[in-house]
């Protein structure tokens, strides 16, 4: 396995910043996660997807560490947001519990056919 970052962290930290990780395995992507900064020490974890014969097998632990890695390189992180869709997204809210996060809000205006979730979760 091996992960791709694009683009890779700047060296001049200014303004927000958003990444894509890819996870390669033999030369085909199997998996990716992208986030962003939205404050100082704080990112959202904008998408977090694994292909279906590979989930359950641990790449998704490794691309949110992947993002928590890059994330604590470009600043001491603080807190990460992860939204997750209601109904459809059951694996990927136990996924986030599993992982620490906490749901702390619900929002019916962004989907069309159910709530989207907002989990967190905080080093402070």
């Amino acid at each position: 396995m091996k992960l791709q970052y694009e683009p890779r962290i700047p060296r001049r930290r200014e303004g927000n910043f958003l990444q894509t990780i890819r996870l390669i395995s033999n030369n085909k992507p199997i998996g990716h996660a992208t986030w962003q900064t939205t404050a100082a020490g704080i990112i959202q974890l904008i998408d977090i997807q694994i292909a279906p014969a590979h989930q359950r097998q641990g790449h998704g632990t490794a691309l949110l560490q992947a993002v928590l890695d890059q994330a604590n390189r470009y600043f001491k992180l603080r807190k990460m947001w992860a939204p997750v869709a209601q109904k459809s997204q059951l694996i990927a809210r136990a996924f986030f519990t599993s992982k620490g996060f906490h749901h702390i809000s619900s929002s019916s205006d962004l989907l069309r056919d159910e709530d989207l979730l907002m989990y967190v979760k905080s080093w402070v």
